[in-house]
Formats: C-alpha cells, sequence, structure tokens
C-alpha cells in the first residue's frame, strides 16, 4: 500500500515537472492549447461566480482566447487579446466596460492567472477562471504569448504558403502520367501566384512520389491522387481524391473509395437486383449463395462463372483483360462519378484552363481532372480561410462546404463527421463478351452523417 502511494505521488510529481528538453515556449503553447502533457494536468482551476474548482484541462486558454490569441466572441463574451504585443503596450488599455489598465509585467499576468485582477487592481470577467498554476506554468505562458500570433503549423511563412503534391503507384512511375499531371497543378500554381498569391502569400508547390518524404512534414497541405500507400501522421492535413476514411483527424476525400463503393454495392443488389445477401470473395474457395463482392482483385480466376460478380472500382481495374473476358454475365462494376454528374461551368471551366496553358489532354486527362479538383477545393478552402491562417482554420472551411462546384465531379459537401465530400457511387454493368459498360447506370447516394 506505501508503495502504490509513493509510487503515484512519484508520477504526480513527475507529470507537474517541465518536459525534458521542451523549451518554455513548447510548454507554454502545451499549456495554452491544452495539449498533452502539459501543466493543465495536475492543476486546479477555479470558476469565480460559482467558487466551483474543476481540472484546468477542462479550460485551456484557446477554447476562449483562439488560436492566435485574438480572442473569440461568444454569448456576449469579448475575452481579450492575449498576445504579448497586446498585453504590454505602452499605455493605459480601456476595456470593452470602460476598465482602463496598464501594461502587464510577467508579475502582474500571473496575477491575473492566479487572482483574476488585472495590473490596475480591477477584477478580470468573471468567465475567466482562477488558476493554481506555479511559477514556472506561468512564464511558460508568457513566453509563449510572445509568438501566439504567429502561425504554429509548418509550410506558412509571412509570404509562402507550401504545399505537397502526393502522385504514388503507377502514376509516379509512368513519366508520360506523372508529368501531364504537374502540368495541371503548376499551371494552377502559376495562375494563382500571378495574381498576387493567397492573401498575400505565394504557393510554392513541391511534388513527390513517397508518402514519407521528408517534404510532406514541412508543406501545410498534402494532396494525394488517390489513397496514400501508408496512414499519413494523424496530424498531417490531407487531401485525397478517394477513400479511405478514417486516416486521421485531418483527412478528406473528394469521392468514395472502396469501402463507399462495396456499401453502394450492397445497397444496389438489394434494391434492384433483390439480392439480399452478397459474399465477400476470398480465396479460400468457400461456396458463394447469390452473388459475391469483389473487393480486391486477389484469385479471380476462381470465380463462379454463374452468379453475379460486384466488383468496386479499385478491384475492377487491377483485372487483365485476359480475366476481365472471364467475368459473368452479370457483372456490375462501382465508379465515384459518370460524366453526367458533372455541372457544366466546371467541366467548361476545366476546358478553358487546359487551352490557356496550351495542356494537349491524352492519356493522363482522368489523372489531370482529379488533380484539378484537388487543387480547386485546396485554393477554396485557402481563399475563405484568410489571412490568419492555420491547419484547424482550414478544416473548419473545408466542412463548411456545401455542395461546391469547382471541382470536375459531382458536388462536394463535407462535415464534422463527413469526410468524404460525395460518398455515392455509380453502378453500371459490364459485359465481359462485348467488353463495354452499359450507357444505363444507376446513383446510389450512401447516407450522409450529421444530417448534411
Amino acid at each position: 500500500m506505501i508503495r502504490s502511494a509513493s509510487v503515484a505521488l512519484f508520477a504526480a510529481l513527475c507529470l507537474g515537472m517541465p518536459a525534458v528538453g521542451q523549451s518554455p515556449e513548447a510548454r507554454g503553447k502545451a499549456i495554452y492549447f491544452g495539449e498533452d502533457p502539459s501543466a493543465l494536468d495536475t492543476t486546479l482551476a477555479t470558476i469565480s461566480s460559482t467558487g466551483t474548482s474543476l481540472p484546468a484541462r477542462v479550460f485551456p486558454c484557446a477554447n476562449c482566447h483562439g488560436e492566435f490569441g485574438a480572442g473569440k466572441p461568444e454569448r456576449g463574451i469579448l475575452p481579450p487579446n492575449l498576445s504579448r504585443t497586446a498585453l504590454t503596450k505602452p499605455y493605459d488599455v480601456f476595456g470593452e466596460r470602460g476598465r482602463q489598465r496598464g501594461p502587464y509585467t510577467l508579475e502582474t499576468f500571473g496575477r491575473a492567472l492566479r487572482e483574476g485582477t488585472d495590473p490596475a487592481g480591477n477584477d478580470l470577467d468573471v468567465a475567466m477562471p482562477r488558476y493554481a498554476f506555479s511559477d514556472q506554468a506561468i512564464a511558460d505562458v508568457w513566453h509563449f504569448l510572445a509568438t501566439v500570433q504567429d502561425p504554429q503549423d509548418p509550410g506558412i511563412s509571412d509570404k509562402t504558403l507550401r504545399l505537397a503534391f502526393l502522385q504514388t503507384g503507377d502514376t509516379a512511375s509512368r513519366p508520360v502520367l506523372r508529368s501531364g499531371v504537374m502540368a495541371v497543378v503548376d499551371g494552377l500554381v502559376e495562375d494563382i501566384n500571378l495574381q498576387g498569391g493567397i492573401h498575400g502569400r505565394q504557393l510554392d508547390i513541391v511534388h513527390v512520389t513517397r508518402p514519407d518524404d521528408p517534404a510532406i512534414d514541412t508543406a501545410f497541405l498534402v494532396m494525394s491522387l488517390g489513397r496514400p500507400e501508408r496512414p499519413p501522421a494523424d496530424d498531417i492535413l490531407l487531401l485525397q481524391t478517394q477513400g479511405p476514411t478514417g486516416l486521421g483527424r485531418r483527412a478528406y476525400s473528394l469521392y468514395s473509395g472502396r469501402e463507399e463503393q462495396a456499401a453502394a454495392l450492397r445497397a444496389y443488389a438489394a434494391r434492384e437486383l433483390t439480392l439480399v445477401k452478397l459474399s465477400d470473395w476470398s480465396c479460400d474457395g468457400a461456396p458463394v449463395q447469390m452473388a459475391y463482392l469483389v473487393v480486391t482483385p486477389d484469385c479471380l480466376d476462381d470465380l463462379p462463372p454463374d452468379l453475379p460478380a460486384f466488383l468496386t472500382q479499385s478491384a475492377f481495374e487491377a483485372l487483365s483483360a485476359a480475366q476481365r473476358r472471364r467475368l459473368p454475365d452479370e457483372t456490375y462494376v462501382a465508379l465515384p462519378s459518370g460524366a453526367d454528374q458533372i455541372p457544366q461551368p466546371s467541366q467548361y471551366a476545366f476546358v478553358r484552363f487546359m487551352r490557356s496553358k496550351q495542356i494537349a489532354p491524352g492519356q493522363a486527362v482522368m489523372l489531370q481532372a482529379q488533380a484539378y479538383s484537388l487543387m480547386s477545393v485546396a485554393i477554396e478552402g485557402l481563399m475563405q480561410s484568410g489571412r490568419t491562417l492555420s491547419r484547424t482554420v482550414f478544416t473548419e472551411q473545408i466542412e463548411a462546404f456545401d455542395r461546391f462546384m469547382g471541382a470536375v465531379g459531382p458536388p462536394l459537401s463535407f462535415g464534422r463527421n463527413r469526410r468524404v465530400g460525395n460518398a455515392g457511387a455509380r453502378i453500371v454493368a459490364f459485359s465481359a463478351q462485348s467488353q463495354t459498360f452499359s450507357p444505363d447506370a444507376t446513383w446510389i447516394e450512401l447516407d450522409r452523417p450529421g444530417g448534411r
């Protein structure tokens, strides 16, 4: 029992100590944003209006004062600007309610956090918690507030904004495809920069072919054709053309990937063909009762020829010509979109751009359209985010998209619980005999989480 208490006490003391190797600014940033670990973990905060004390982790500074310290008005409360520049102005500052104060020092800043009074002795707003911070924690926050107004995410400077464009697999290994995509991306970047950039920042694009390329870690935003070969780090801001979902908390897909297409195929089979059971095709030779769903192209040479087959786009595209000829008479393929679903203004904009840059459509035209779509979404999100840019601000703007029509595809809508802009799929019949798709297709719209 004594040993357990000693261990607990030791752990608590360690949690309260500054992290080894961290600078005061880094520790202050962790406190400000409520990152783990920080001095908030072992500190209480008191709400002056009620006298209630709660774990300080519930009240990180950024909740009220915002990502850049400028304050976020909410419910009639206007938290003041916490940047060191604002706090230490060498003259009296008048608050919203006529309250007057002089410049803050480290000592008076500590008193504000602990006791809730400003340099003139005025009481702060009752919404401001009182923190039981140590001298070290107060000094750390004071250090960080000297830079809180500066961008905290990589790839952002006063004059430039760095983006990474990722091509992998067949696209990266075939020069004609890769160069065709790069021409579109570089052309759009050139047009933006000639117009003055985005909110005064010139776009700096870097092309990479490996998801582990060090350049990705220095970019504000990564755009990927298709799905990366490995999940990115959780804090990487990623736009990809197709799923899967769940790659990271800041990963967004424009159109349905393998998982969404499989769901659409099941829905189509049930609604249109009254097939209530699809068996996932596997290599173990297990018998299939009604039809089979193919998500990956493994072992397709052994498919039963007398039962319907349902294939995702990636499974179908991985088939050789010989394998496609051996597909069952009744075969259905899920595609993320069709030409008839692309709004005419989007088509015209893409064609005009290609002509203006004298880019001849060729083998890479579909990939070029996808690259154009990724860049259009990225540029719109950056424009809407404003000059005060961060990954959090950008994701908020992306999640506000509602039927965005700037991409070469169906309209895109995102949301907090909707990471795929258009999760539906176009189900089309494929004839193994003629090796052609049917002109008729059925669009399956998947349910939208979050009620959007």
